[in-house]
């Protein structure tokens, strides 16, 4: 589908289900929900513009006000604005929205990756809860943009066992920001620059490897961030008290060592 086609839910259906979609080169967010669109899925699908967007309000899945979706098994390409404008992200949560899972997804030059929260105001939380988990995250020293992850204003959320080459285009590969951002978990993740709190923000951090280089994985270029068997660095690295249990793949972890730091782990 193309433009025009986009998805967008005006009507407050509950639980959608959104499968094997290849969602193409909108002005606007390919998918986007108003207020109390929840417990929707999004899965097996492709949201990507061929280039990139004609307006900062390009993106990927727009959840405003929604609860409980989970997003896996997705591919999100290209989503970016033109010169100097920054998108929206690929996958983002906000305007009081809960317990969002992002899980399993491929992302592929996009100015930012996976956002959970994206505005602070005093006495509310743009998001709460939810995890970020298992999903590879690249972008081309010549993609400007954010970072690959980024909580922002959102407590009890968990970002676990991700991948993410930015390749030095931003400040920081995770963000993390505010300080009503509490009981966050950063955990295992795999990345080729700093994992950064700001505005007085706070998270338990373990496992987590910011030196990755090109060399780790199977193909970073074409987003194939498999571990190559060679990647000692993050083989048997992980921290065991705050893993998952299987990897982008499906396949469980630690069956003859201990886990893999990022998402994948090596068979």
């Amino acid at each position: 589908m193309r433009g025009g086609d986009r998805h967008r839910n005006r009507d407050g259906g509950q639980a959608p289900r959104l499968s094997n979609l290849h969602l193409l080169d909108s002005g606007d967010a390919l998918i986007a929900t108003t207020a109390g669109v929840n417990d929707g899925v999004l899965e097996h699908s492709s949201l990507e513009y061929t280039t990139l967007g004609t307006a900062v309000t390009a993106g990927g899945l727009d959840l405003r006000g929604a609860q409980r979706w989970i997003v896996r098994a997705n591919a999100f390409r290209n989503v970016r604005a033109p010169g100097a404008l920054l998108a929206r992200p690929a996958v983002g949560a906000s305007a009081g929205s809960s317990d969002t899972v992002v899980e399993g997804n491929l992302f592929v030059n996009c100015q930012v990756g996976i956002a959970l929260g994206l505005n602070h105001a005093a006495g509310v939380v743009d998001h709460s809860g939810g995890r970020i988990t298992n999903n590879f995250i690249y972008r081309a020293p010549q993609v400007v943009g954010g970072p690959g992850i980024s909580v922002v204003d959102s407590p009890n959320t968990a970002v676990l066992h991700n991948t993410v080459i930015t390749s030095q285009t931003a400040a920081s590969t995770i963000e993390f920001r505010y300080p009503e951002a509490t009981n966050l978990v950063i955990a295992n993740n795999l990345v080729d620059g700093p994992i950064e709190g700001l505005d007085n923000a706070w998270a338990v951090q373990s496992g987590n490897l910011t030196n990755a280089a090109p060399s780790l994985f199977v193909n970073a270029a074409g987003g194939d961030l498999h571990l190559r068997r060679t990647a000692i660095l993050a083989i048997d690295m992980a921290d065991p008290s705050a893993t998952v249990a299987t990897d982008i793949d499906g396949q469980p972890r630690g069956l003859d060592r201990s886990n893999d730091v990022g998402a994948d782990e090596v068979k």
